[in-house]
């Protein structure tokens, strides 16, 4: 297992879209979603959650994953890009993780404690979206970033170290 570093400039981006973008979105979207279903049974929490899902989790996916291109100093067609290639298995994962949560949210929690709720939740959420969202690829360029060189350049030392030749390194003759 490979010693990983932290990358400021990523929790840089990611505390600005939080701030800027991510809790204003969310806060005026769930004080919407509570007008029209507050959820007092299982039937209207799970409608809530339907809504939540299926409407916000892909647009606030693929804006995120724009902007963290866009903000990592790609240009916005590659920012669009790979919110077309890739946002469809992070929504997916969100999914997964958000339909419980959201549902004791808004089934079982008390509305006072919700953001409370939703602010634990989050810890946990972010690390694994931040991970999820990581492209492996610096954007613009189409070169593994410095974090995945590195792994490369260390995987490739224990090859020769271990006597393991690359598959592109054999070379077959038929005479």
């Amino acid at each position: 297992m490979t010693e990983r570093t932290m990358s400021w400039q990523r929790m840089c981006r990611f505390a600005l879209w939080g701030a800027c973008v991510g809790a204003p979105l969310l806060h005026f979207w769930h004080s919407f979603i509570e007008l029209f279903q507050p959820s007092a049974s299982h039937w209207r929490a799970l409608c809530s959650v339907v809504i939540d899902q299926g409407f916000m989790t892909p647009l606030y996916t693929m804006l995120f994953m724009i902007y963290d291109a866009v903000a990592s100093g790609s240009p916005l067609r590659v920012g669009i890009q790979r919110a077309r290639t890739e946002s469809y298995s992070v929504i997916w994962k969100t999914w997964v993780f958000w339909y419980p949560a959201q549902f004791l949210n808004l089934r079982f929690i008390p509305v006072d404690l919700r953001v409370a709720y939703i602010n634990a939740v989050n810890v946990g959420w972010n690390m694994y979206f931040s991970y999820i969202t990581k492209s492996p690829l610096s954007a613009d360029k189409k070169e593994p970033n410095k974090d995945n060189k590195e792994e490369e350049e260390e995987m490739h030392k224990k090859k020769k170290s271990s006597g393991n030749v690359p598959l592109q390194q054999i070379t077959i003759r038929t005479d």
